[in-house]
């Protein structure tokens, strides 16, 4: 983390002083369709679907003005020892993936890279991310959160349904109202495609903003995995697809 400064991502409003809780989200939805070919990716370049979601979302972030230098946390399970295992609480830790988009990284390259910025932190999972913060001493600042501002969390598996004799139980989303970051983007499997959200800090974005990032992180995924769909930024994609496949993004 030497030398890593905060996300420079250009905002609606002007950064408040202190930071607060107040956000809202936005829901994404990756089709059946998008969802195979990924996992088809992740497969021909031995990643996980995770890896090829997390690297589209870094993509995101350069072409918004985040800068070639990114900082973008994502949890952890926390139950590094079998005792832990079975039980009751919530293990999870957070590890900070430094990812580097210089010199218009192709696909394979930045898959490359995300795969062993992650594992290496995987490997430092169980210390816990305040500890991290106390030894690194970043320079005090109220309206940012420590050593990344932007999270991407993501789940590959489905929830099982709640099952209670006698009573048949729906989820029910509730809406949050806050945002613990500057963005973070969800993930999950729902059936054959993947369903989400972008949580965003309405301190810094409008609706229609981060709206439209997640419009764009859809093109944006289509256009990596080379399936039709026009790319909003043609040959200024900062990261292109090197993949030897006869699907190529659209230039």
């Amino acid at each position: 983390m030497e030398g890593a400064a905060p996300l420079r991502l250009p905002t609606d409003r002007a950064r408040p002083e202190v930071r607060t809780a107040r956000g809202d989200r936005v829901e994404i939805v990756v089709p059946a369709a998008v969802t195979s070919a990924a996992r088809a990716a992740a497969a021909r370049h031995r990643v996980t679907l995770y890896m090829v979601m997390l690297a589209v979302f870094a993509m995101l972030l350069h072409r918004r003005g985040g800068g070639p230098d990114l900082c973008v946390g994502t949890p952890v399970s926390g139950r590094s020892a079998p005792e832990e295992e079975a039980l009751i609480g919530l293990f999870t830790n957070t590890v900070v993936l430094r990812l580097d988009l210089s010199d218009d990284r192709d696909l394979t390259e930045l898959l490359r890279q995300v795969r062993g910025r992650a594992l290496a932190a995987y490997q430092d999972g169980h210390v816990p991310f305040e500890h991290v913060v106390d030894e690194l001493r970043p320079p005090r600042d109220l309206s940012r959160t420590p050593l990344f501002q932007v999270m991407f969390s993501f789940q590959d598996f489905e929830e099982d349904a709640l099952a209670l004799d006698g009573l048949r139980c729906t989820p029910w989303e509730i809406p949050v109202g806050s945002s613990k970051f500057d963005l973070e983007l969800e993930l999950g499997r729902e059936g054959d495609r993947l369903r989400g959200f972008l949580e965003y800090s309405t301190d810094l974005y409008e609706v229609g903003t981060a709206r439209g990032m997640a419009d764009e992180y859809l093109v944006l995924l289509r256009g990596a995995l080379g399936l039709p769909g026009d790319s909003p930024g043609g040959a200024a994609d900062p990261v292109r697809s090197s993949d030897p496949s006869p699907k190529e993004p659209t230039r």
